[in-house]
């Protein structure tokens, strides 16, 4: 997933490398790349931060979040020479759109979907179900009213003064997409529910072999700095 850019309109796109049967070391792996497709940014001049997607048997599934970066801000922090981080703000009242794709065919899907406002470093997997037309997304989510980009920093990470806050308490969630429910005059909202509320959650694993894309029951991550810093979930 990258970044294209323009005067006009921004776009994320998603790309896919060919890989050879027969491996080539004298071949750049970059130059066999191609763009399967791009959603362009649902506001023109602030570009969602982006680290992961969502990936199930058909579709990729990308999360607009409200962490963004702000390109009028890049260019004033450019001239009084600020930090990259101040051009990232928190629209923490906005919803998370969700935008699909099918990444075989690059055809995007029409219909967005909306859910409630949130960041997202990492998914945790995605499945769908046949049967009601649902694309399943499981994610690692913060809260925006506590996330706070300017506090991740090396003098605040190695220490304590982060244990037991809000600011890094993320939580497995699930967001069910049911493909069915269209409106052509506004986005779709979709639930999103906690998968255990109680548990901070983050670098989230599972049997990627045998369960990626495919509907599963367990996963496992790491607990940085909640409850039980630096412990196994």
């Amino acid at each position: 997933m990258g970044l294209n850019v323009s005067s006009t309109q921004c776009y994320y796109e998603f790309l896919r490398y060919k890989v050879d049967d027969q491996v080539n070391t004298s071949t750049n792996m970059c130059e066999k790349a191609e763009v399967i497709g791009r959603f362009p940014t649902t506001y023109r001049y602030t570009i969602s931060y982006f680290h992961s997607f969502g990936l199930s048997k058909n579709y990729i599934i990308y999360m607009e979040t409200a962490l963004r970066f702000d390109i009028y801000s890049y260019l004033k922090n450019k001239l009084l020479n600020k930090p990259f981080s101040e051009t990232l703000h928190m629209y923490k009242d906005e919803p998370t759109v969700i935008h699909i794709m099918n990444y075989k065919t690059g055809e995007i899907v029409a219909q967005k979907y909306t859910t409630d406002p949130l960041f997202i470093f990492h998914h945790i997997n995605a499945y769908e179900i046949e049967e009601t037309n649902e694309i399943v997304c499981d994610i690692c989510a913060y809260d925006p009213n506590y996330f706070d980009i300017t506090k991740i920093s090396l003098e605040e990470i190695f220490t304590e003064k982060l244990f037991n806050k809000n600011i890094f308490k993320s939580k497995a969630r699930r967001v069910r997409i049911n493909l069915n429910e269209k409106d052509e005059s506004k986005p779709v909202y979709v639930k999103i529910t906690d998968i255990n509320p109680d548990v901070s959650f983050e670098m989230p694993t599972i049997n990627y072999s045998d369960f990626n894309t495919k509907q599963y029951k367990y996963f496992y991550g790491v607990n940085f700095f909640y409850s039980y810093p630096f412990s196994v979930v």
